[in-house]
């Protein structure tokens, strides 16, 4: 019996660690945040759908663009980056509120700040799409892919 309780413990205390571990994982994998993305079409046939990207997800992408690509993109970005590092600097400590505010004949734009996201929302006579994005998931993102050209 002592050997069934050993054997018992050892697998509780290895399935402690493994959730431990994986929640940790969890976490620092969501950590960045989450882009949500949400279309939907008005009218009777109209669909609808929600995307949440976790923005470690789209930085883990990065891996899967080819080299020369990424290189290009880079040299594109690079002479923006100080100017892209302050911007994404000062939104993250500018209060939450509107930012961008745009009524025409075809459609409504605001671009919003709350609560550490950028809310960006269009509304159309055809659509309305929602997209929500965690500014410090983006600045990790674009520091990312700058990261070759300093």
């Amino acid at each position: 019996m002592t050997n069934t309780n050993s054997v018992l413990r050892v697998f509780a205390g290895l399935t402690v660690c493994g959730l431990l571990l994986f929640t940790l994982a969890g976490a620092a994998f969501i950590s960045a945040g989450t882009v949500y993305v949400s279309v939907q079409e008005k009218g009777p046939d109209g669909f609808s759908i929600s995307v949440p990207v976790p923005v470690n997800l789209a930085s883990s992408a990065l891996s899967f663009i080819p080299e020369d690509e990424l290189e290009e993109i880079r040299a594109e970005i690079g002479p923006w980056m100080p100017v892209v590092d302050v911007l994404l600097a000062e939104l993250a400590r500018c209060p939450d509120g509107p930012l961008v505010e745009v009524e025409s004949d075809r459609e409504t734009v605001t671009i919003v700040k709350r609560g550490g996201k950028l809310v960006i929302d269009v509304d159309t006579s055809e659509e309305t799409v929602h997209l929500s994005v965690p500014i410090r998931g983006v600045e990790k993102l674009v520091r990312r892919l700058g990261a070759a050209t300093a």
